[in-house]
């Protein structure tokens, strides 16, 4: 599925895939799933949300494509849509998968790193959410929980 191409100095055509609207009075909108390949004897197939890289054509400085993960906003009184990150769980006796969120490296030859930003919502009006960093306790073995490790860099 592709969005048409842009002219000589146009952007390119935009891609939606959209579940189906909801009834006229009060029916919730159809969830869209996207997902990698079922497997007959292997691994899962991958989902990757990939941003392109910026091209060079006839200038030298452009930024590479961003990728955005937005839940919806609620009316009236009810919550904000939430985002949720949750890796697989581990086989019998394999580990859990891990999540990561890295920064994009600094240039080849000079510029900063990206910063990763973790904070909860602004304040519109009355209190604000929180930032729980847990790790569970141990069940078994040598009843060792994880451990969250904060470093900061060196000048």
């Amino acid at each position: 599925m592709n969005g048409g191409a842009g002219g000589a100095t146009g952007a390119g055509g935009s891609t939606n895939v959209s579940g189906g609207f909801g009834g006229a009075t009060s029916g919730n909108g159809g969830a869209t799933f996207v997902r990698g390949g079922a497997p007959t004897d292997g691994n899962g197939g991958e989902l990757q949300l990939v941003g392109r890289d910026a091209a060079t054509t006839t200038a030298a400085n452009r930024q590479g494509g961003a990728v955005f993960v937005t839940a919806g906003l609620s009316t009236g009184t009810t919550g904000g849509g939430s985002v949720t990150i949750t890796s697989g769980q581990g086989g019998a006796t394999g580990a859990g998968g891990a999540v990561s969120i890295t920064s994009g490296a600094g240039g080849s030859t000079s510029g900063n790193s990206g910063a990763v930003s973790i904070s909860s919502g602004a304040v519109t009006s009355c209190g604000t959410g929180g930032i729980t960093l847990s790790v569970p306790f141990a069940k078994c073995g040598n009843n060792v929980g994880g451990s969250i490790v904060l470093t900061a860099g060196r000048s």
